[in-house]
């Protein structure tokens, strides 16, 4: 008995051991180098959040997607080749808590079939047109667009991606701005300013 007690708390301890070296993973993958940038605003029964996304998360959701066990150096040279850009993710989900609407967020306000399929064509093929980041009077386009509705979470995350040249903005102001193309929102706009 008293060998199977120790060999449990081997297990605990180690256990314990992988769960504290993957809890500083995850905090060491959260840091943020040009600050914490998340906003959300309500406009028109939607509320409109966007976060930035460091390159050190970035690399970190590549190695989830792909299974993979990566050393630090491997992980390491994933984040530098995130690091000449700047990566956002614009999430748009129904405003408050007890939503009228469940379901497909996208669809939200399409009146037919043909709407819906214009929309859907939009967001995977067109979404930079409608989506700028403004930097001393200059507007730049983002490089990558992506959108996914979350199923199970009546949510729309579009992932953004602006190019290199915005580098030398790091704790500088700037604007994003997405002007609705959907839902009657107008343009809505987030600030960052240091």
């Amino acid at each position: 008995m008293r060998n199977v007690s120790a060999k449990r708390i081997k297990i605990t301890m180690l256990t314990l051991s992988a769960f504290i070296v993957l809890a500083g993973l995850i905090y060491s993958l959260s840091e943020n180098s040009i600050g914490e940038f998340r906003q959300t605003h309500r406009m028109n029964g939607l509320d409109f959040s966007i976060t930035y996304v460091s390159p050190n998360q970035l690399a970190g959701q590549e190695v989830n997607m792909l299974q993979a066990s990566f050393n630090e150096q491997q992980l390491d040279s994933l984040t530098v080749r995130y690091e000449n850009s700047l990566c956002y993710d614009l999430i748009i989900t129904p405003a408050g808590d007890e939503s009228p609407y469940f379901g497909n967020i996208a669809a939200l306000g399409a009146s037919s079939e043909q709407g819906y399929t214009l929309r859907k064509y939009i967001l995977n093929f067109k979404l930079q047109d409608y989506l700028g980041l403004i930097h001393k009077n200059v507007l730049l386009k983002p490089v990558l667009t992506e959108a996914e509705v979350v199923q199970g979470k009546d949510e729309l995350k579009i992932r953004l991606v602006f190019p290199a040249s915005v580098k030398d903005i790091d704790n500088s102001n700037y604007q994003i701005v997405f002007e609705d193309p959907f839902w009657d929102s107008g343009a809505v706009t987030f600030l960052q300013s240091n």
